[in-house]
């Protein structure tokens, strides 16, 4: 739809330079009348206006194409990341996937928006003109010389394509460090400030954001150099018409009229030959950015279901390893390391509705046998059974529904208290959340606070201290009613009491159900129906409580060992409300800066550099906007009749090619001066921004996810960008050019001139309706893509 308005549109605009050769030539004869300047004035406005409204709905419709593109490959990103195991996370940081999900994404929608839109307004207008071209009285062998220099596009498409391909990915990828390292630095902001080093995390975020800028400058170097030769080439073509198609004029074998029609013509084809160039920059940017998300998509879970995967069997939680040996093969580097199993051959039972204890030394793998049990790597085959069934022919969905694990870190959401603990369950009783929290010794806590259940928790939970973090996981646990449920060290965090209250409650509520308890603490596995010690990939030892204190070994040296420091032991629970309670007292940074003045202070850093691009700007400018006065000199003084002068328009056509060369030298020093700038500003604005942020208390950080945080040093400064790229580059050529016009049009004929600006104010009025309207918009439309980001980085984490 939107193809067919463009191709209707140009259809339309490729008409103006024939009736106003028409126009030209009949006024040129004196065989115009009133009416018949009225009826072209009528044609030429319904042109403008046909073109004008296509042109819109076609543009309105594949940007509307690319926005859908843009959600839709987010959720399918989000998909395949949901579907990806653990061993890619251990591989992949959140801040590397959130450069995916925002960059990459961004960059193959804008190539969508701009540039199916320009390819298929320029190819339609280039095509449509040549036609023109060649059903006007005009010879083949004019138009075929006028547009010669055009071959020549290809040719540098050839040269620098890849080469813009090449550093726009290494752009990309220095991105995705620096997204990396922001959610790094942010999510671990607590540490950064206890061991005092914010100084030392300024400096590293800081040789990222200098590595963009860098990377971005060398990018800029080729992709200016092509958008400078392209429109030289256009001018090429223009003084190729002008030369031959003036001769041709002199010699009597063309018109005035027709002179004038392919001169606007070859104009016309400038602006879709510019287009072009655009076009293919930013899809050189987006193979780049499209290599890495397909590279991203084509990764395959390792951990899949067999074709014909039974369900678990709920009443047959019996569980059996046999023979298991495994080692993180490709998550080791190290050869040596590699060649050590995690576990070496062990053999294990836990009859359906038993409880086993599992205890050992850090490292002796208790962790890993329960990610084996979940399937979140996959064991050897035949060596994990549940039920007696291999849990590699189970599907995930049922053996994973099939076991409630609780993990150490007791990962929590930043939503409320009671969509925690329900877990997103919307069908999940509010009495049955309150009853799982009695249970996990948290409810009294929850009661204390404001909102109660309702209470929102900061990112990660970390608004609560270590030990509610805990019990409120736990609560989480044990409302899944699971028949297998893995507590892994999940008490840690608590007095003694509280774990031998909690512990109690475990058993009585388990009772017929399948419970592994995994602990440091040999007090949360007194009660056990077995216990197994670990010790370098390998049962040690086996029994219950009573039964391995009786004999020497490494129980028994645990249990001695644990029994001497509880009587130094105090409560060590690491409230972090203390902190959040000192950090409300603390002053808060409050920048007060206006957009403008701010971005004015930082453009007098770089005086000197934005005084060479407003010099390289207004003589690029001034060599463009003298070509089509030049044209008017060609007209006048050397092709009206009686004015055949071709010595004379050969001249002129000397000083168009100069000023032609001229235009493309400093436009292309403009943008690199303009992008150097802009580049260094955006680079200093994200140092700034991080070593604000480093500044606010810790409170701040319980309210804000690190995702939104990531947006302001990403995203939102990534607009500034753009302001200096597009918003001031326009400001100060349009600006420019709108004086010099106006001034040529007040030599020309000031009353006429007066007519035409009788819509300025008008124009400008819509301008800043359009300017409020969508500024609010666009806040609107940032403050939900930091919302999206935050929510990814979440999950991603969990």
């Amino acid at each position: 739809m939107s193809i067919s308005c463009h191709f209707v549109a140009n259809i339309i605009h490729v008409n103006f330079p024939r009736v106003l050769g028409n126009f030209t030539d009949e006024l040129k004869d004196g065989l115009l009348s009133f009416e018949g300047i009225a009826r072209y004035s009528w044609t030429l406005l319904g042109i403008g206006v046909g073109f004008a409204v296509l042109g819109g709905i076609g543009q309105y419709l594949v940007m509307y194409t690319g926005r859908y593109f843009e959600f839709m490959n987010r959720r399918r990103l989000f998909v395949h990341f949901t579907g990806l195991s653990e061993k890619f996370y251990s591989k992949n940081g959140v801040g590397k996937l959130l450069s995916y999900f925002m960059n990459d994404v961004t960059t193959v929608r804008e190539s969508i928006s701009m540039g199916v839109n320009q390819t298929a307004n320029a190819t339609m207008l280039l095509v449509s003109t040549i036609v023109m071209l060649l059903i006007t009285n005009v010879p083949f062998y004019l138009v075929a010389a006028s547009i010669a220099p055009l071959l020549f596009i290809p040719v540098i498409v050839v040269w620098l394509g890849p080469m813009i391909r090449r550093r726009s990915l290494q752009v990309q990828e220095a991105l995705g460090v620096m997204t990396e390292s922001a959610e790094e630095q942010f999510g671990g902001m607590r540490v950064t400030k206890k061991f005092a080093v914010e100084e030392t995390m300024k400096g590293r975020f800081g040789a990222t954001v200098d590595s963009i800028r860098n990377k971005q400058l060398r990018l800029i170097r080729v992709s200016s150099l092509f958008q400078s030769i392209i429109p030289f080439l256009g001018a090429s073509s223009l003084i190729i018409a002008l030369s031959l198609g003036g001769y041709l004029t002199i010699m009597g074998r063309i018109t005035v009229g027709n002179f004038v029609a392919l001169t606007l013509y070859i104009r016309m084809l400038m602006n879709p030959l510019q287009q072009i160039g655009n076009v293919i920059n930013v899809v050189q940017r987006a193979r780049a950015s499209l290599d890495r998300l397909n590279d991203l998509l084509g990764k395959q879970a390792d951990i899949k279901e067999v074709p014909d995967a039974k369900e678990l069997d709920l009443e047959n939680a019996k569980i059996e390893v046999r023979g298991l040996s495994f080692s993180y093969d490709e998550l080791i580097p190290s050869k040596v390391e590699r060649a050590r199993d995690i576990f070496h051959r062990i053999d294990l039972d836990v009859p359906a509705g038993s409880t086993l204890g599992i205890i050992g030394r850090t490292g002796s793998g208790k962790t890993t046998l329960m990610k084996l049990l979940l399937r979140t790597y996959d064991p050897p085959p035949g060596t994990v059974l549940i039920g007696g069934v291999d849990i590699r022919n189970l599907t995930l969905k049922s053996l994973r529904e099939g076991i409630a694990y609780v993990p150490q870190d007791g990962f929590l959401f930043s939503s409320t208290i009671r969509e925690n603990i329900a877990f997103y369950n919307r069908d999940t009783d509010t009495a049955d959340v309150e009853e799982a929290a009695r249970k996990a010794r948290v409810y009294d806590n929850i009661a204390e606070f404001p909102d109660q259940f309702e209470t929102r928790l900061g990112e990660r939970g970390l608004t609560l201290s270590g030990g509610q973090r805990q019990r409120t996981s736990l609560a989480r646990g044990i409302i899944k009613q699971a028949p297998i449920l893995i507590l892994d060290d999940s008490v840690s965090a608590v007095d003694a009491v509280t774990e031998t209250e909690i512990m109690e409650t475990i058993r009585d509520i388990r009772q017929g159900k399948t419970t592994i308890i995994i602990a440091h603490r040999i007090s949360a596995l007194k009660h056990a129906d077995e216990i197994i010690v670990l010790d370098q990939g390998k049962i040690v030892q086996r029994g219950t409580h009573a039964e391995l204190l009786q004999g020497d070994g490494l129980y028994r040296t645990l249990h001695d060992i644990q029994e001497e420091g509880m009587r130094h032991h105090a409560q060590a629970i690491n409230n972090w409300q203390m902190d959040q309670k000192a950090d409300l007292n603390a002053p808060q940074p409050k920048p007060n800066i206006s957009t403008f003045k701010a971005l004015s202070g930082y453009m007098k850093e770089h005086r000197l550099t934005f005084a060479g691009f407003i010099g390289c700007t207004l003589i690029a400018i001034s060599a463009e906007l003298l070509q089509p006065y030049l044209m008017k000199i060609a007209i006048d003084d050397n092709l009206m009749v009686g004015k055949n002068d071709f010595r004379g328009l050969m001249i002129i056509c000397g000083i168009y090619f100069m000023l032609s060369l001229l235009s493309m030298v400093f436009t292309y020093l403009q943008n690199n001066l303009l992008q150097k700038a802009g580049q260094s500003i955006v680079a200093s604005i994200r140092k700034r921004l991080f070593a604000h942020i480093s500044k606010l208390s810790m409170s701040y950080f319980d309210k804000v996810p690190s995702g939104s945080l990531i947006t302001h040093v990403s995203s939102d400064t990534e607009a500034i960008n753009q302001f200096f790229n597009q918003v001031l580059l326009s400001l100060f050529r349009d600006g420019f050019t709108l004086v010099f016009i106006l001034f040529m049009m007040f030599q020309l004929d000031v009353t006429l001139t007066l007519y035409c600006l009788i819509l300025l104010p008008i124009i400008a009025g819509i301008a800043i309706a359009f300017r409020r309207y969508m500024r609010h918009t666009y806040q609107m439309a940032r403050t939900r893509l930091s919302r999206l980001v935050a929510f990814v980085a979440r999950i991603s984490r969990a």
